[in-house]
């Protein structure tokens, strides 16, 4: 019962707070011609070649010549083996692509999300766009609240956690955190943590969050 009324809290919380409006965007094709509809306007394409014109999502799509991303034409990006990975990067054969930016001297054919934030090739393990330097491959693993380990260290939003020790770090909550050394807050040791002893007095919160 208690979660019930959590869950119908954090709904109402919700409704109290303006809700971000993003306009409907989409592809057009009007009298031979290619368009990119905003929700107001919209723009021609006039690089696009209408025969072979093919839509991919609200987003991004391709003809025999280019590939599109809102309506604009990323450069160098080859239409025939483009693919779209998620929501936030795509590939072809020679690159992996961040939204617009092309990502340097990521793998396309071993690149893999792990995640929202992290992502990893045959080379490197990344975070969003950045290589996460000093991270080992084989043993890394994302955790929860953008938190991730290897068999070395410890990260938090794609920086390493100075002194934790990836065997007996434990996340308490989104904020929290401790091992046997030490108590973290995002991140950070928190000096006077006892971690032998430090707990969340009321964490139910949590719950949403699992």
């Amino acid at each position: 019962m208690k979660k019930l009324f959590m869950i119908f809290g954090l709904f109402a919380v919700v409704l109290c707070f303006p809700v971000k409006s993003y306009a409907i965007t989409r592809y057009i094709i009007n009298n031979g011609k290619v368009y990119y509809q905003r929700l107001k306007y919209r723009d021609e394409m006039t690089e696009a070649d209408t025969p072979t014109f093919k839509n991919l999502d609200y987003f991004y799509a391709k003809d025999k010549n280019n590939v599109y991303y809102e309506g604009d034409k990323l450069p160098g990006v080859d239409p025939l083996t483009f693919r779209i990975l998620d929501y936030s990067y795509t590939k072809d054969k020679d690159k992996v692509y961040y939204y617009r930016t092309a990502l340097a001297n990521v793998d396309p054919a071993t690149f893999k999300i792990l995640d929202y934030y992290y992502t990893k090739d045959k080379n490197n393990v990344y975070y969003l766009r950045d290589i996460l330097n000093g991270a080992d491959i084989a043993s890394f693993k994302v955790l929860r609240f953008s938190y991730a380990r290897d068999k070395n260290n410890v990260y938090y939003h794609g920086n390493k956690i100075e002194s934790a020790d990836p065997a007996t770090f434990k996340i308490l909550d989104i904020d929290y955190a401790k091992d046997k050394n030490h108590v973290y807050y995002t991140g950070k040791i928190i000096q006077d943590g006892n971690p032998a002893d430090f707990e969340l007095v009321d964490p139910s919160w949590y719950l949403f969050y699992r």
